[in-house]
C-alpha cells in the first residue's frame, strides 16, 4: 500500500522536527508561504547569494569548481536544501540551478535533513542554515513591506 500525501507530510514534517526542532520546523512552515518570488531565476540568485557570503565562496567556486572540498560540499548541500524546503522547487529542478543530477541533489537535501544537533559539526552546519533562513525571512518581511507600502 502506497503513502498517501498526508502520511508522507506528517513523516517529512516528523524527520523536520528531529533534525531541527519543533521552533525551526515551525518558522520554516510559517515563512513558506510567505515567499512571493514569481522568477525561479530571482530565487536560486537569492538564495546562491546568500550562501556564498554564509560560506565565504564565490559563485564560481559554488557552481563551476570540481573539488570535492568540505565546504563546498556544505554550501551545495544547503543551497539545494534551502530550494528544495522553502522555494518547492524539484530536485530536477534544483539540479539544472547548481548544474548536478537530480539524484546529487537528493542527496544533498538528505544529508541536510539528516544532521543532528547534538553533533559538534553538524551543529556548525545546522547554525549557518539558520543564519541562511534568518536572512531569507528578514529579505521577505522587507519585500512584504515594500508591497504594503506600494498599496
Amino acid at each position: 500500500m502506497s503513502n498517501t500525501p498526508q502520511i508522507t507530510l506528517i513523516e517529512e514534517l516528523f524527520d523536520c522536527i528531529e533534525s531541527y526542532g519543533i521552533k525551526t520546523t515551525i518558522n520554516i512552515l510559517k515563512n513558506a508561504k510567505q515567499f512571493d518570488f514569481n522568477d525561479l531565476t530571482v530565487k536560486s540568485k537569492f538564495v546562491i547569494d546568500i550562501v556564498c557570503k554564509t560560506f565565504k565562496i564565490t559563485e564560481k567556486e559554488l557552481l563551476h569548481e570540481r573539488t570535492n572540498a568540505g565546504t563546498r560540499t556544505d554550501a551545495l548541500a544547503t543551497t539545494a536544501f534551502i530550494l528544495y524546503t522553502y522555494f518547492d522547487l524539484t530536485h530536477l529542478a534544483i539540479g539544472k540551478i547548481l548544474i548536478k543530477e537530480r539524484s546529487q541533489v537528493t542527496k544533498y537535501v538528505n544529508r541536510i535533513k539528516s544532521l543532528d544537533r547534538l553533533h559538534p559539526e553538524d551543529k556548525k552546519l545546522i547554525d549557518k542554515i539558520d543564519l541562511i533562513i534568518k536572512k531569507i525571512e528578514l529579505a521577505n518581511t522587507k519585500n512584504l513591506n515594500n508591497e504594503q507600502e506600494n498599496l
